[in-house]
């Protein structure tokens, strides 16, 4: 039944992700640990993985067989993303060079052969790479000079992306062409909240029919066409705590599997 509840015995969790089934269900955390649960068998999953720094995303393949996990660490050996198979226990992959690893949030293609992810290199190919989900080598470049993503999202088609950057700003690419769309900035225009080092945290996710985007430094959810990246309409979150300037607001965003 739902709701239910289990304990991971971590501290400090920094990311989640449910598998396509929901039986599995990833969570990682501050310190480098991650736990897989299955729901089913309410135990966790003898997986292996381990990792050092901080886990800032964990995102399931469309299959639910492959698990891209992403961390932040000072030392660049340590950081990066890297695709483990969950049956076999094994990593499979890590997104490109022990030097050159990609980072941050990730987003799987729609058939689950590549990954989006954001590339360190700093050369003509910076910005939001595909990735082959087996190798770790970069297919091609899709969103160019982009360094501040802070999330990333197929359409369910796989011929768009959206990223919300890290000025506040919501941005709409071809992946077929890698060219920009259309570029949003209503979530910073409509605040002067501003986050450490002066960043505007968005979100976006794709439903079958709408892009949707959120910030909680304007406690704003807004919806897009998402062919053109034109605005559909927008609400407030309503989750905030009533009164409170200072609660958080939505830090995390995703359709029912309905739409």
């Amino acid at each position: 039944t739902y709701p239910a509840a289990f304990s991971t015995g971590l501290s400090n969790v920094s990311a989640v992700d449910a598998g396509p089934d929901g039986r599995l269900i990833a969570v990682g955390s501050g310190t480098g640990k991650i736990v897989v649960w299955d729901t089913e068998a309410r135990k966790p999953v003898d997986t292996g993985i381990t990792a050092t720094g901080l886990v800032s995303s964990v995102r399931f393949s469309p299959d639910g067989k492959l698990l891209a996990i992403s961390i932040l660490d000072n030392n660049l050996r340590n950081a990066g993303v890297r695709i483990w198979d969950i049956a076999a226990d094994k990593q499979v992959a890590k997104l490109g060079g022990s030097n050159t690893p990609a980072i941050g949030q990730v987003s799987w293609r729609p058939d689950g052969r590549a990954i989006a992810a954001l590339a360190t290199e700093q050369n003509d190919s910076q910005g939001i790479v595909e990735w082959d989900a087996r190798t770790g080598q970069p297919i091609k470049t899709l969103a160019k000079g982009i360094v501040d993503s802070l999330s990333v999202a197929y359409s369910p088609a796989g011929d768009r992306l959206a990223v919300g950057r890290g000025d506040g700003s919501v941005e709409l690419w071809d992946t077929t062409t890698s060219t920009r769309i259309n570029r949003q900035t209503q979530h910073a225009d409509t605040t002067t909240v501003r986050g450490p080092n002066g960043v505007i945290p968005v979100q976006v996710t794709f439903s079958d029919t709408l892009l949707a985007s959120s910030s909680l430094a304007d406690n704003m959810i807004r919806l897009w066409n998402p062919r053109t990246g034109e605005p559909v309409r927008a609400f407030p979150d309503i989750t905030r705590q009533a009164g409170s300037a200072v609660a958080p607001g939505p830090t995390s965003l995703a359709f029912s599997s309905d739409g």
